[in-house]
């Protein structure tokens, strides 16, 4: 007889129908176990593949999130190696751009100098002249 049909509509208990009351026939206990056991062991493995799944699924997200982590990584560098490149330039900039200030105003004191020596020989010129 089976589990099912060990209930009787008018006299079913909780004893009866505790899936640990060991009420399998020798048939069904031919593997050694009650119902119940079987049950638990069905259980018990398919929580056992579900942790090998998710371990697996784990290990997956684990290896992308190390290859993401090596990718922000390298980013991160690229962009402190920008950042310094950029100050650099930006100091090499300021550093030209003042560089051609000294320059223009050397150029215009020199230009001054020479234009105040041609304006002193002309102012010379004319008053040996007269």
């Amino acid at each position: 007889k089976s589990f099912d049909k060990d209930l009787s509509d008018d006299e079913t208990t909780m004893n009866e129908i505790s899936p640990f009351e060991s009420s399998c026939s020798d048939e069904d206990n031919a593997d050694g176990m009650t119902w119940s056991e079987r049950e638990l062991r069905k259980t018990i493995k398919h929580m056992e593949n579900k942790v090998v799944e998710l371990t697996a699924k784990r290990s997956q997200i684990d290896a992308r999130s190390s290859a993401a982590a090596k990718i922000d990584a390298e980013i991160e560098l690229i962009l402190c190696d920008r950042d310094l490149l950029k100050e650099g330039l930006d100091e090499f900039l300021v550093a030209f751009a003042e560089q051609q200030r000294e320059d223009v105003v050397s150029i215009l004191e020199i230009k001054a100098r020479t234009d105040g020596k041609k304006s002193l020989n002309i102012l010379v010129s004319c008053l040996t002249c007269h």
